[in-house]
């Protein structure tokens, strides 16, 4: 990952700082579709894999994201325009940005069980993305970017609430 200045604060103490005072909640647990705040256009915990689900700029995709606290891992699978089932794609990697003041770095989530060149889940460990996640919206912009041939989509990620 790239440094960036902040106020004075590279990017990588600023990310670190931000996983410490993360969302408590690992992608392992299943609170209740009730238990979340549904501001902004995302919905919480209603994906297939018990995320949340963003849908990508043109409304024929859809980006389901989970994160795990203890791991460090985010993983996003890309899902059909209904968000009903996995849709395998041709890219390698997929991104997810995070922007602080003007300032962006960018973390590229590798593919998982690509065949035929297609694959539908995406996944980086990195406990350092895990703050920008749950500060998403507040200060903190982040988005999903997803590259299929010569068409870029892309989803901004809002903050996710947990009641705990």
């Amino acid at each position: 990952m790239r440094q960036l200045a902040i106020c004075g604060v590279s990017m990588t103490v600023f990310l670190a700082t931000c996983g410490m005072v993360g969302c408590p909640v690992s992608s392992n647990s299943s609170p209740s579709h009730d238990e979340h705040d549904h501001g902004g256009h995302e919905r919480h915990e209603d994906g297939l894999h018990g995320g949340h689900l963003v849908q990508l700029d043109g409304g024929q995709l859809n980006a389901e994201w989970t994160h795990d606290d203890e791991s460090g891992k985010v993983t996003v699978y890309i899902l059909d325009a209904e968000g009903d089932d996995e849709l395998p794609i041709e890219a390698k990697t997929i991104t997810i940005s995070v922007g602080v003041n003007g300032d962006v770095a960018s973390y590229d989530l590798t593919a998982v069980g690509a065949e035929d060149g297609k694959a539908f889940q995406f996944e980086v460990i990195e406990q350092a993305l895990l703050g920008p996640l749950a500060m998403a919206g507040q200060g903190v912009e982040v988005a999903i970017q997803v590259a299929i041939g010569d068409q870029v989509h892309r989803a901004r990620i809002e903050h996710h609430h947990h009641n705990h």
